[in-house]
């Protein structure tokens, strides 16, 4: 089976090349013990000079894309543009802070060979802060109430989907950034697909969060009434900038793309006030 291991990055400065270059690593030994081969794809929505130095460097090892985006769509949009470049027939979608080992995912993928499920959704057994705790308790309770996927944990940084369901969710999907993970979910549910979940102990963070907790409750608030908006109307998708990925040496690129809801009034006024609240981060 062949793998896509999907990474937006942040502002997290050249420290990102340590801690991707180490999962690279025991990826690639692991993978080919257990008959998996994977691509990482490392996709950045942000001009950061160390960021662009780490990923660089990064592309110069097999099997590995680094895409840059010249326009802002966050984590989201970045996803979903690494998409369009990714040829594994399953997909994983890891944030830089790799909050499972490299042995939690194989477990991962070897359960969604085993269950044969189109989407693996990760819950933290616990978690480091009691604040972060009691915030993410009452998210995915809220969450559970208005959209009732009864899934445990929606936001963990992690989701493992095959092929098929990428077709489906890239197309219906209309989050930009933080509440990507929990409209995957919730789409997921509405479309019926087979879902699992499976525990993880999440590793301690290295580094703090480039993002402060209000401005990510905030983002998450306005982007779950777009997702609550995108059941009525249709979700189009247009050209908004160009991406460079470059591997080995090599350089593509490739037309930057967005989804949208072009006739709610309400999904435009509030994806204008994510952005700016975006760029002041």
């Amino acid at each position: 089976m062949h793998v896509s291991i999907i990474i937006p990055v942040g502002r997290e400065g050249f420290s990102v090349y340590r801690r991707i270059a180490e999962f690279y690593e025991s990826v690639e030994k692991l993978f080919g013990k257990h008959g998996f081969s994977c691509e990482i794809i490392a996709v950045t929505d942000i001009y950061d000079t160390e960021v662009f130095k780490a990923l660089v460097r990064l592309s110069t090892r097999r099997n590995f894309k680094s895409m840059f985006l010249t326009v802002r769509v966050g984590k989201g949009g970045s996803i979903r543009n690494a998409l369009q470049c990714s040829e594994g027939e399953v997909a994983v979608f890891l944030d830089a802070d790799f909050p499972i080992t490299p042995k939690q995912l194989i477990e991962t993928l070897s359960l969604l060979e085993k269950e044969n499920v189109e989407l693996v959704v990760a819950f933290r057994k616990r978690r480091h802060s009691v604040l972060r705790k009691t915030l993410s308790t009452i998210y995915n309770a809220a969450v559970n109430i208005v959209f009732k996927t009864g899934i445990r944990d929606h936001q963990v940084g992690i989701k493992v989907l095959r092929r098929k369901a990428l077709k489906i969710l890239s197309k219906e999907t209309v989050s930009n950034v933080f509440a990507y993970d929990t409209e995957l979910v919730v789409k997921a549910k509405r479309k019926k697909l087979k879902i699992v979940e499976v525990p993880i102990t999440p590793r301690k963070p290295t580094r703090k969060s480039t993002i402060s907790l209000v401005k990510t409750a905030l983002i998450l608030a306005l982007e779950l009434l777009i997702v609550a908006a995108s059941w009525k109307y249709s979700i189009e998708r247009r050209i908004i900038g160009e991406s460079i990925i470059i591997s080995q040496g090599k350089l593509l690129v490739k037309h930057e793309y967005e989804n949208y809801l072009e006739r709610s009034l309400l999904a435009k006024f509030l994806s204008k006030i994510v952005k700016i609240v975006l760029k002041t981060t």
